[in-house]
């Protein structure tokens, strides 16, 4: 006699259970013990959450804006217009704003989303920029760990890019971020391109050596 019946351990059933469950529910479980809460708050399980049939993704509009009657300095903000499955005339989508974050109060920028995860960017300075992962279904932040490149002393800003995705072979979150330096005492944009990778499970940085792309070319990470 055989059987079709397929076997599956007490993790992957709760994990499957899990999966189906709302955001606002997610967060509940998540204070039930230690090991829920690490299972609910890993790349693993996010990925299978956003799979799920019953959590479709929505379409997203991202705006975003400069408070200046804000006091005492202006407020930047961003817009999100949440849209419904079915579009038609006359619809209104759903309007969220975000002024700030935990840890992250002047954000300049925004990356993504990837499974509905973006990343803000703060600061623009040479030596003060942090990002930090942004869950706005759960309204939690991570910020990343402060990482600078080994600059030379006349060296200014001329351009940079960055841009998030999934490592499908790792099951991991990364960020990279590219950045082009003007050296100020040449009065030349110097010829290297300086380029890091964050891993969202390791919540390090990595310095990727002399990548084969040119200062003067325009970047683009999707």
């Amino acid at each position: 006699m055989t059987s079709n019946t397929q076997i599956y351990s007490p993790e992957e059933t709760l994990t499957d259970i899990l999966a189906r469950l709302p955001v606002k529910s997610l967060l509940r479980f998540k204070r039930v013990c230690k090991r829920w809460c690490d299972l609910i708050k890993s790349v693993r399980f996010i990925r299978k959450h956003c799979d799920s049939p019953g959590n479709r993704t929505r379409p997203v509009v991202c705006k975003f804006g400069v408070d200046y009657n804000h006091e005492p300095e202006p407020l930047r903000a961003f817009n999100f217009y949440v849209l419904p499955e079915k579009i038609f005339a006359g619809i209104v989508p759903t309007h969220h704003r975000l002024y700030r974050c935990e840890g992250v109060t002047d954000f300049r920028c925004i990356y993504g989303p990837v499974d509905g995860l973006f990343v803000l960017e703060n600061g623009h300075y040479l030596d003060n920029v942090r990002f930090c992962w942004w869950n706005p279904a759960t309204k939690e932040c991570r910020l990343m760990p402060k990482f600078n490149f080994e600059l030379d002393l006349f060296f200014e800003d001329h351009s940079r890019t960055a841009g998030m995705g999934l490592d499908l072979v790792n099951n991991d979150y990364k960020f990279l971020w590219i950045r082009v330096f003007y050296n100020d005492e040449k009065r030349e944009v110097y010829p290297k391109t300086y380029v890091a990778l964050y891993s969202l499970n390791n919540d390090s940085w990595k310095v990727l050596d002399e990548p084969d792309l040119a200062y003067d070319c325009e970047l683009c990470v999707t």
